[in-house]
């Protein structure tokens, strides 16, 4: 697609009125600093498991707002992402680490008793994934989905693991409001 093209779906993106909703709602959520370090325990959680993993390149991305061909809008407060692995075999094993990776900011924020988890929207992206990809049962992916979190509770126990995601936890606070 053209420079052109692409600038001209932003202009008409931002022209948008629920753009400049979620824009608001973004500005809001992050106004109180609690959020923000949700935000940061959450990412840091996936983020250290990919790397442990050998996910390459993680890093911490957002917030945004990405407008899809779908003609809506899709905002998030943050992701980690990293490198692609083209030459994985997708076994059951492959996907219950991509599983674990996505569980992980859950179950980091209910391990610190944060009530809301915001896992739903990391939920439901894997479930539609793996339904496209897999055409897996969805009663499946809730199994998976679960020996996922009890997985990950674990990990994100280990003192080692739990030390590196609160490291990075403060390295993405200080990303998202470097004033201090």
């Amino acid at each position: 697609m053209s420079d052109f093209i692409l600038d001209q779906i932003a202009q008409n993106a931002v022209k948008d009125p629920r753009f400049f909703k979620l824009y608001w709602s973004i500005q809001r959520d992050f106004g109180g600093r609690s959020y923000g370090r949700e935000v940061c325990l959450h990412e840091a959680a996936h983020a250290e498991l990919m790397e442990q993993d050998g996910i390459q390149n993680v890093r911490f991305a957002g917030p945004d707002t990405i407008y899809p061909t779908s003609d809506r809008f899709i905002a998030s407060s943050a992701r980690a992402i990293g490198d692609d692995r083209p030459h994985a075999v997708v076994d059951d094993d492959y996907i219950l680490k991509i599983v674990c990776h996505i569980v992980a900011g859950g179950v980091a924020l209910r391990l610190a008793g944060i009530a809301v988890a915001g896992d739903d929207g990391d939920f439901e992206y894997v479930k539609q994934s793996m339904l496209r990809i897999l055409q897996s049962p969805a009663k499946n992916l809730r199994l998976c989905g679960k020996r996922a979190q009890d997985a990950v509770a674990v990990r994100l126990n280990e003192t080692a693991t739990r030390q590196k995601v609160q490291a990075k936890s403060e390295a993405y606070f200080r990303l998202l409001y470097p004033w201090g």
